[in-house]
C-alpha cells in the first residue's frame, strides 16, 4: 500500500500518488481516496495533480471527480526539453478544471 502522505505547501497543488490513479477506474477504494484528496484540496483552495494518467478512461474520471493538472503519458510522452522549448513538442494541454 503506498503512502497517503500529501504534502500542502502555500500556492502548491496536491499531488495524488500514481498507485491510486492508475486504479481509480477499476478499485472504488482508490476512487474513494482520490475524490476524498481533491475535496480537501478544494476546500482549502488548493489545487490538485494526479500522477500516472495512463489513458483516456482515466482522465475522464479524473475530470468527473473534479481534478485540476493531470501528468502521465497518458497526456504526453516525456521528451526533449530542447523540443519542447523549440515549439516542436505535440504536448496537449492538461488542465482539467480550474476553480477560480
Amino acid at each position: 500500500m503506498p503512502n497517503i502522505g500529501v504534502f500542502v505547501g502555500r500556492n502548491l497543488p496536491i499531488g495524488l500518488d500514481g498507485h491510486f490513479i492508475t486504479n481509480v477506474v477499476t478499485d472504488p477504494i482508490s476512487h474513494s481516496i482520490v475524490t476524498a484528496i481533491n475535496d480537501i484540496g478544494h476546500v482549502m483552495g488548493i489545487s490538485t495533480i494526479a500522477e500516472f494518467v495512463e489513458n483516456d478512461a482515466i482522465i475522464a474520471e479524473l475530470k468527473t471527480i473534479g481534478i485540476d493538472y493531470v501528468q502521465g503519458y497518458g497526456v504526453h510522452k516525456p521528451e526533449l526539453l530542447e523540443a519542447l522549448l523549440s515549439g516542436k513538442s505535440v504536448a496537449r494541454t492538461a488542465v482539467l478544471s480550474r476553480k477560480a
